[in-house]
């Protein structure tokens, strides 16, 4: 059975996407591109840029028993590189880790005198559940904990999602439809949305201060569409939405500078070895 999945970097140089492992007992399989795409310059913003994505696929064979092999237990998507010590009937529980949470105040005007927010090393906690739907696609249920280490964010958020993957039938087509939601602590809401009274003096659009407090930050949609033209070549088109809501959709970098409305989208040609 072919799965789907997808994983956005919105914002960031790198989206790296699985649709899943097909390959068999004894075959591994690797799967590599580039493409680019349209992303905000900060989370919040209504200016766009172009950016990179590399594209990176690896589908590990399985022991000859069916059970994981020690590649199957990692994983890397826009959030870092994962392993999961637990893989059993569906669930797989996984620990890992990346860099990011950054942001220049020179991105975009907006920031204009708010500082730097520097990047750092981010833990994250992920459990996920899957379970067939018919016999060509899979519904996915997961919940991710991402910690900031180092850096100045110091924040840590909660992201519920659901989501869909299927082959249609006679077709070398993949889809992949996810709903998420993101819940963030005071740290995360403060130092990305938040204007202290500092800020709010050297800001060059003349902000208020202005105080974001816990809660759930956004609510997105998110597609993906593989089609694959050759045994070797294929292309990935991708696109996403997210919602910005509370106190975070009511930062002035949001609501007088920016938008609540978030987009993503981008395509890359792909190569399979």
């Amino acid at each position: 059975m072919q799965t789907a999945r997808i994983a956005i970097a919105t914002g960031a140089v790198v989206l790296l996407t699985s649709f899943g492992i097909s390959a068999q007992a004894s075959e591994m399989g690797i799967t590599v591109g580039l493409g680019v795409g349209a992303a905000t310059d900060y989370e919040g913003s209504d200016d766009y840029k172009a950016v990179p994505i590399p594209y990176f696929s690896l589908e590990p064979a399985k022991n000859v028993d069916g059970s994981p092999s020690f590649w199957q237990r990692f994983s890397l998507s826009q959030d870092g590189l994962f392993f999961a010590p637990i893989i059993m009937d569906g669930f797989k529980a996984e620990i890992g880790a990346g860099y990011g949470g950054g942001r220049d105040d020179n991105d975009n005007a907006a920031l204009n005198g708010l500082g730097d927010i520097d990047a750092g090393l981010i833990l994250h906690g992920r459990a996920s559940y899957k379970t067939p739907l018919g016999e060509a696609a899979m519904l996915t249920g997961e919940v991710q904990v991402s910690r900031d280490i180092t850096g100045d964010r110091k924040g840590t958020t909660i992201t519920p999602s659901l989501g869909v993957g299927f082959a249609i039938p006679q077709t070398a087509v993949m889809v992949s439809l996810t709903a998420s939601a993101t819940w963030a602590d005071k740290n995360y809401q403060k130092n990305t949305f938040g204007i202290s009274a500092t800020q709010a003096t050297n800001s060059a659009k003349g902000y208020s201060a202005y105080t974001a407090k816990a809660g759930f930050k956004d609510v997105g949609l998110s597609t993906a569409v593989k089609y694959q033209f050759t045994e070797s070549f294929g292309i990935v088109g991708i696109a996403s939405y997210t919602r910005l809501i509370g106190d975070a959709a009511k930062s002035p970098i949001v609501k007088q500078e920016g938008s609540p409305n978030q987009f993503f989208g981008g395509a890359a040609l792909t190569y399979k070895f």
